[in-house]
């Protein structure tokens, strides 16, 4: 029996404010974090992914944990927070403040031993591992590291005590033309766990050719912060087409 399919708001926060950009570039104020997690949490969110944008720049400024505890406080949903937590002792200030999971992306290239640091504590299912990726000269390549492989980098990523693994198409961020689904598919292919995807989604049908190729977890940001739908609305269209949704 497949799992449900699970659509995840992404919020983007900088100096207390909900932002987004497109590429992860020209970020815009779209809200206060906490009100519109409430609003996202009775649209019934399966989970909710909180990214400080402020600390993900810039490893000295300590992640905003004040806004995590102000939008964990909030609501029930699920939360997974992320941006600047490239040390135990950060991790700790995350759960402690009401995050459920821990997202890590950059500091895996400085620190592997982190994840299982963390790990130890928390447990495998508390960590989210994201990979940032870009498409150049037709070629896929990793943001943060175009040297290494994206296939060696992806199997060696599985084998760490992880619960699941964020794949972000940044070219395609915001710019709703569609997923990459060609290498979300060469990707679920080689996966052994639970896989998020990001960028690209602008419309209904975005999300259901997704979905027919296995996409199974969908997190959102501009489609749901620039575009008429929510998630209640995102939700019922998926169940109309016969995939098995959390309505309720």
């Amino acid at each position: 029996m497949k799992s449900l399919i699970r659509i995840i708001p992404s919020l983007l926060i900088s100096k207390g404010r909900l932002v987004k950009g497109k590429k992860f570039e020209n970020h815009r104020d779209v809200g206060k974090p906490h009100t519109t997690a409430i609003a996202l949490s009775s649209q019934i969110a399966d989970e909710m992914l909180v990214c400080d944008l402020d600390a993900y720049i810039d490893k000295n400024i300590e992640p905003d944990y004040s806004t995590l505890l102000k939008i964990s406080k909030a609501t029930m949903t699920p939360l997974t927070f992320g941006g600047g937590i490239n040390s135990l002792d950060r991790a700790k200030k995350a759960f402690d403040n009401g995050a459920d999971k821990i997202y890590l992306n950059s500091v895996l290239f400085k620190d592997i031993n982190l994840v299982e640091k963390i790990a130890n504590i928390y447990g495998s299912q508390s960590i989210m591992l994201g990979v940032n990726l870009v498409k150049k000269k037709g070629k896929i390549n990793i943001l943060d590291k175009p040297e290494i492989n994206l296939m060696k980098w992806f199997n060696f990523l599985q084998e760490l005590k992880i619960g699941e693994i964020k794949i972000t198409f940044v070219d395609l961020e915001g710019s709703q033309n569609g997923m990459d689904i060609e290498t979300s598919k060469k990707l679920i292919k080689h996966s052994k766990l639970p896989l998020i995807f990001e960028g690209g989604i602008g419309n209904l049908e975005h999300i259901i050719l997704a979905l027919k190729n296995d996409i199974r977890t969908i997190s959102l940001g501009t489609m749901i912060y620039f575009l008429d739908y929510n998630i209640i609305k995102i939700k019922q269209y998926i169940h109309n087409n016969n995939f098995e949704v959390r309505l309720k």
